[in-house]
């Protein structure tokens, strides 16, 4: 079966995910939902400091410290561009990333 790593956008939460992990997990999945620094839950830790360097961090640390490796990396709008850094970087653990509102191809339709 698959990891997941599923990652919030920028006005959201882990809680994102809550109908979206429950099906990972019945299907046989691991799935994690980390919280980026500053928002969702950890909206009382949001400052001036924290930035996308911040979020990119959480994402990094939680493959690093949950030890996963050849993982799917899913982002919510603004994680796709923090998963899209993450998969240009030297981690060896990303086997595929998606956002979820990248379209692969666009069709117009004529009357």
């Amino acid at each position: 079966m698959s990891t997941f790593v599923l990652v919030h956008g920028a006005w959201q939460g882990a809680t994102t995910w809550d109908l979206i992990v429950p099906k990972l997990q019945a299907a046989g999945h691991k799935a994690f939902t980390p919280v980026l620094t500053g928002l969702g839950d950890d909206s009382d830790r949001l400052s001036p400091a924290i930035n996308p360097d911040s979020h990119i961090d959480d994402v990094a640390g939680i493959l690093k410290r949950e030890n996963l490796h050849d993982v799917t990396l899913v982002g919510h709008s603004y994680a796709g561009m923090v998963i899209g850094i993450i998969t240009n970087s030297p981690l060896d653990m990303i086997a595929m990333w998606k956002s979820r509102w990248r379209r692969t191809s666009c069709r117009r339709r004529d009357m």
